[in-house]
């Protein structure tokens, strides 16, 4: 049954594919790409995991990917996206940002200065909660107690969202920068707050940070090239062969920052990755039988960081607590606890309330898309698109559309990207460059 799997997953990433416009980086697409991805990684490990999938979990996993595509089309239409008009021949013009040397050293101060005070608070907060070792220890000490639910203070949790605004707001340019005038020394010189604020990312041990970064670097990446010469087909091969070399750069870092965090010692980084990327199929075809324990309140599995603000804002009276989902143990003694986030939707909401999450997200993100495809100029728009894409990068392993996007972190996050862009926006006079599209 797992060859059936795959083999439905492949057709119906051909299919979202070809309705995309062909459009390798259109949400449905890259979301059946996801699932088809997982239980790949699933259908290898199979013997390994005892894993062999249900009639109904191939079923529910297309259907979803489906329904998704459904809310993409329906955007898609609503707003007239078509290929002959979203892609017009001719001359197009885009504005250019460049910043000057006096900006560049003032961003770099400033970056340096962030990481500095986050280092030094992370550190500390290392040796309130187990770290013994000094240094050396301080990634894998903080990293346990930020698991267990500890925060690091308020000020550095805004010194890092800042910074992530700084590092997004000059990848965007750097990347806009290659894709329009080819490779520049400056375009180093851009990428320096990005490679600042790597290390925010290191010192409390956050893979699903850097995911997010190759992430943004991939659908800015994609919009820029595609913008600039007209969104054809031979742009999507381009960019999938990107995205790959993107992945493969990052497992290589990931193999490093494994060690760090102590990960790299009892099992490959190789084994690692498989577990989380493909184990979430496994779980979640384990999860169609057993579900979850009842968690006793309405969007319990989905809604805690919600009801986290309405509670505090005085809006709601909920009584809840914060726990990790049931880890499930395979033959082997390989265990996790990822499903994918179809598993929490029907926990929550059941199989119709799942869908039409699926059908919303895929109207949403499908909007939000084909917005830009039919605006080649928006660097605003990118920035604000990638960033809050993150969830669908996720959603073959866990949701985080609820979890982590209906946050007040993403409201601060987008306070802060929308003030660092308009800061650069005003002191860096735009070069509006003229661009014909090429075919």
């Amino acid at each position: 049954m797992n060859e059936i799997l795959i083999l439905s997953l492949f057709i119906t990433t051909l299919l979202a594919f070809y309705l995309s416009n062909r459009d390798i980086a259109a949400p449905w697409t890259i979301v059946s790409a996801l699932f088809l991805l997982s239980s790949c990684v699933a259908a290898a490990n199979a013997e390994f995991w005892g894993f062999s999938a249900q009639p109904r979990t191939i079923t529910v996993l297309v259907t979803a990917v489906l329904v998704f595509g459904a809310g993409q089309t329906l955007s898609a239409y609503a707003l007239e996206k078509r290929e002959k008009n979203i892609s017009p021949k001719g001359v197009q013009a885009v504005r250019m940002y460049r910043p000057g040397r006096g900006i560049m050293v003032l961003v770099l101060a400033l970056m340096l200065v962030l990481l500095a005070y986050y280092v030094r608070t992370v550190y500390l907060f290392s040796l309130e909660h187990g770290n013994t070792g000094g240094f050396g220890d301080m990634v894998y000490a903080a990293r346990e107690a930020i698991v267990a639910r500890y925060d690091i203070s308020k000020a550095a949790n805004h010194a890092g969202l800042l910074a992530k605004a700084v590092a997004l707001v000059f990848t965007a340019i750097a990347l806009q920068d290659f894709v329009y005038e080819g490779f520049h020394l400056r375009q180093i010189v851009y990428l320096l707050p990005f490679v600042l604020y790597v290390p925010f990312l290191i010192v409390i041990g956050e893979r699903g940070g850097l995911i997010y970064l190759v992430e943004f670097v991939i659908l800015a990446g994609a919009y820029f090239l595609q913008s600039r010469d007209g969104w054809t087909v031979r742009n999507s091969f381009l960019i999938a062969g990107g995205a790959v070399g993107a992945i493969v750069l990052f497992l290589l870092f990931f193999r490093v920052t494994g060690f760090l965090k102590g990960s790299g010692t009892t099992s490959s980084a190789v084994v690692y990755i498989s577990k989380y990327s493909g184990f979430s199929i496994a779980g979640f075809d384990i999860f169609l039988d057993n579900g979850f324990p009842e968690s006793g309140i309405f969007g319990g599995y989905t809604l805690k960081s919600l009801y986290s603000i309405t509670n505090q804002l005085g809006l709601t009276d909920v009584n809840y607590t914060f726990t990790y989902l049931p880890f499930t143990t395979l033959i082997r003694g390989t265990d996790s606890n990822v499903y994918t986030a179809l598993a929490r939707y029907i926990q929550d909401y059941g199989y119709a309330g799942m869908y039409l999450v699926m059908l919303i997200a895929g109207a949403a993100y499908g909007w939000g898309w084909y917005s830009l495809r039919r605006n080649p100029d928006s660097m605003g728009g990118i920035l604000l698109y990638a960033y809050l894409f993150f969830p669908i990068g996720f959603i073959s392993i866990d949701d985080c559309l609820f979890g982590q996007l209906l946050t007040t972190t993403t409201v601060y996050q987008l306070i802060y990207l929308v003030i660092v862009w308009r800061v650069i926006r005003h002191f860096v006079p735009a070069v509006t460059k003229e661009w014909k599209i090429r075919r």
